[in-house]
C-alpha cells in the first residue's frame, strides 16, 4: 500500500507498524437477533455538521460555532427469513403502531423507542479498531429495495437511524 509521511512531506512505503482499517472490516450489533436473521451488507459510520452564527464587528465578519447536527446513518440488510418479522416488525412497533400510535421515546416503567447502538470497527486480525457509539438512536425510517426481475441480486432493506449524538470509541 503507498502513502506518504505527511510529518515530514517525504513520499515513502507505509512503515510496516502501520495498521490499516479497512471498509470491510466492521460490525454493527444494533438490533437483538434471536433468529440470525440480521446480515448487514452496508453502514454510514455517524457524521456532524457545525451552523455558523456571524457577528458584524466594524468591517470584518467573526464566526462562531452556533450548533451541532449529527446526520442520520443508513444501515443496509440482506433481507432475509425473519428479518422483517422478528426484528424490524418490531422496532417499528416501538416507535409507531396502529393500536397506540406514536410511542414514546422514553418511559418510566418501560422501554422507550430510544436506545444506544454501537458501530465497531475491527482490526485485520478481528480486534477493535475503534467505532462508535449513537446516543438516543431510534428508527426514522425503514424501507424495502424495489422487486425486479431484470437482477438477481440479493434483497435489501434499509434502515435509517436518527440519533442525537455520537461518541467516539
Amino acid at each position: 500500500m503507498p502513502g506518504f509521511k505527511i510529518g515530514s512531506f517525504v513520499s515513502a512505503s507505509t512503515p510496516s507498524s502501520i495498521e490499516p482499517i479497512y471498509t470491510y472490516m466492521w460490525e454493527a450489533p444494533i438490533f437483538p437477533d434471536p433468529t440470525g436473521a440480521v446480515l448487514l451488507k452496508e453502514c454510514d459510520p455517524p457524521s456532524f455538521s457545525v451552523d455558523t452564527e456571524t457577528v458584524q464587528g466594524g468591517s470584518l465578519q467573526y464566526k462562531y460555532a452556533k450548533s451541532v447536527s449529527w446526520k442520520d446513518v443508513k444501515l443496509t440488510f440482506y433481507d432475509t427469513m425473519g428479518l422483517k418479522d422478528h426484528v424490524l416488525k418490531a422496532k417499528r412497533n416501538v416507535v409507531w403502531n396502529p393500536e397506540t400510535g406514536l410511542g414514546l421515546a422514553y418511559s418510566a416503567n418501560q422501554a422507550g423507542y430510544k436506545f444506544n447502538c454501537d458501530i465497531k470497527l475491527l482490526g485485520i486480525d478481528n480486534s477493535s479498531a475503534g467505532g462508535w457509539q449513537l446516543q438516543g438512536a431510534w428508527v426514522k425510517d425503514i424501507s424495502w429495495a424495489k422487486l425486479t426481475y431484470t437482477n438477481s441480486d440479493i434483497h435489501t432493506v434499509t434502515v435509517t437511524l436518527s440519533y442525537d449524538w455520537a461518541i467516539d470509541r
